[in-house]
């Protein structure tokens, strides 16, 4: 059944010309009567169908509108209103921001090829047969041009002349791609050479280079004395402040914390806090008990595992970590046991011994 179709796809076209010297890819598409283009064969492509002719929603000031268009190969697909490829010739034809790809002389003619999107409305009847474009001259009342399925007649004289100056182009095209990369390499090397013989003398010639050698090192030694005096008096800062905190008690024959070590005043809590920020120091965790008839001999380890998972847990550094066993206190007089009645009401016993010891890793 015949039938207009409204069509809106990607275009790609050919189009001669009468102007008499050739467009550049950078030069704008010629719009002025007297530089006037027939576009004389193309194909679109992805399409979509409409239903209604709306031109003024397509038309822009960088769009090109087309009359009387013939020889344009719509594709069509499954959800369109035919699943093949037929040749229309269209009644109007807008191409939306035109970009000129490439373009030829042919017989004294210029011709190209041009792409973008297009939207146009078909005649209700395919074409039968492709048509050459009308010759080229100024009295040419049409405002479009003739356009093909996807190739010139071959049996033309305009056919003939353009699949020769096609192929002659691209093999020139092709030797001129291969030659650039050969010249372009050798350029390269030319300048890399000038380059490193400028950069030889440079240095050759550079009399101070010694010099700042010297004062640069002497730069990197100040620097680095500096750094270590910091880290000296970052380390003794530390001390200083673990000197109030240190020890973390327990109470007998458990590695439970004592209540003066817990809470937020209490020394665990405020040495976590510490080593948090102190995060590049190691240190140890040195765990002591009160003597083998007063306690567990393995306590000393047991309590300072302890610590060390209550550290973890609270984000500080395994690999900052160091555990070192002591055992008995040597402080005999801390010895004597002191009862501690706790929040639930049970007495627990305890004393100084009963402890781990945080120290900074020298």
């Amino acid at each position: 059944m015949s039938s207009e179709y409204v069509v809106l796809g990607d275009f790609k076209g050919r189009f001669k010309t009468n102007q008499t010297q050739s467009i550049g890819l950078s030069d704008d598409f010629p719009v002025d009567f007297a530089h006037k283009v027939q576009v004389f064969e193309g194909s679109l492509e992805n399409t979509s169908f409409e239903s209604t002719f709306t031109p003024q929603n397509h038309r822009k000031l960088s769009s090109f509108v087309l009359s009387n268009v013939p020889n344009i190969m719509i594709h069509g697909n499954s959800s369109g209103p035919f699943p093949d490829k037929r040749v229309y010739t269209f009644t109007q034809l807008i191409i939306i921001e035109p970009k000129i790809d490439r373009t030829y002389e042919i017989n004294g003619l210029n011709y190209g090829e041009l792409s973008g999107r297009a939207y146009g409305i078909s005649e209700k009847n395919p074409q039968i047969q492709r048509l050459d474009p009308d010759p080229v001259n100024h009295s040419d009342k049409n405002s479009g041009g003739s356009v093909g399925s996807t190739d010139f007649n071959e049996n033309s004289e305009i056919g003939q002349a353009f699949n020769n100056a096609q192929k002659g182009c691209i093999n020139a095209f092709n030797g001129c791609l291969e030659n650039f990369w050969r010249i372009l390499m050798w350029i390269l090397l030319i300048l890399f050479l000038l380059w490193l013989i400028r950069t030889c003398n440079r240095l050759a010639n550079d009399n101070g280079v010694c010099d700042r050698k010297e004062q640069h090192e002497r730069l990197l030694e100040k620097e680095k004395k500096n750094r270590d005096s910091l880290d000296l008096i970052y380390k003794e800062n530390l001390r200083k402040a673990l000197v109030n905190m240190k020890n973390i008690y327990f109470y007998q024959n458990t590695a439970d914390f004592h209540d003066y070590s817990k809470g937020t005043k209490g020394n665990l809590t405020r040495l976590t806090q510490l080593l948090k920020i102190c995060n590049d120091k190691p240190f140890y965790i040195i765990g002591y008990h009160s003597g083998k008839d007063t306690e567990f001999t393995d306590l000393d380890s047991l309590r300072a595992e302890t610590v060390k998972s209550h550290f973890i847990s609270n984000g500080i550094k395994s690999s900052n970590i160091y555990i070192l066993r002591k055992g008995q206190a040597k402080t005999d007089s801390l010895n004597q046991l002191y009862p501690f009645l706790t929040e639930d009401y049970n007495v627990k016993y305890y004393n100084r011994n009963m402890r781990v010891e945080i120290k900074l890793k020298d």
